[in-house]
């Protein structure tokens, strides 16, 4: 063996390529890495098992090459279950503030809803009803009085 079979830059290539056989999602990049491995682990080994230093090389190659692509898998499995927990961590605290939102005295369909209108009701009528009382008491504001009637029944 004259050069190496391989340069480096073909083997960082080969160190990205090669996880596509493992893609969740395309067939099209699994098919890929797996040519890759046919092409350059399988065949490119078996062409030089006569030779012993090209066989050895391609050996020791192929098994950096291998430990690397393991150790970028295993530091991806490890951010995605770090982002799945975080994905977790976000849905129960949406769920916690749905909860807290059940207890809004506003929110539709609740109890306070009904009261409400009742509430508002009373405060409006009652406030215009002592309006009309003090107006009555006070014998000079004989036009408010008249004006406040009016605004109640328009109301």
């Amino acid at each position: 063996m004259e050069k190496p079979l391989l340069d480096v830059e073909q083997a960082i290539d080969l160190i990205l390529a090669t996880p596509s056989m493992f893609s969740k999602n395309s067939e099209g990049q699994r098919n890929f890495g797996k040519l890759i491995v046919e092409e350059y682990y399988s065949k490119l080994r078996a062409e030089n098992k006569d030779d012993p230093i090209a066989y050895r090389y391609l050996v020791n190659l192929f098994a950096l090459i291998s430990s690397t692509v393991r150790a970028f898998g295993v530091q991806r499995d490890i951010f995605e279950t770090r982002w799945k927990a975080i994905e977790e961590i976000k849905q129960q605290e949406i769920d916690a503030a749905k909860k807290l939102t059940d207890y809004s005295p506003f929110r539709g369909g609740r109890v306070w809803e009904k009261l409400e209108g009742f509430i508002v009701s009373l405060l409006g009528g009652g406030g215009i009803g002592a309006t009309a009382g003090i107006l009555i008491k006070t014998e000079n504001h004989k036009g408010l009085l008249i004006a406040a009637l009016i605004l109640y029944i328009t109301i």
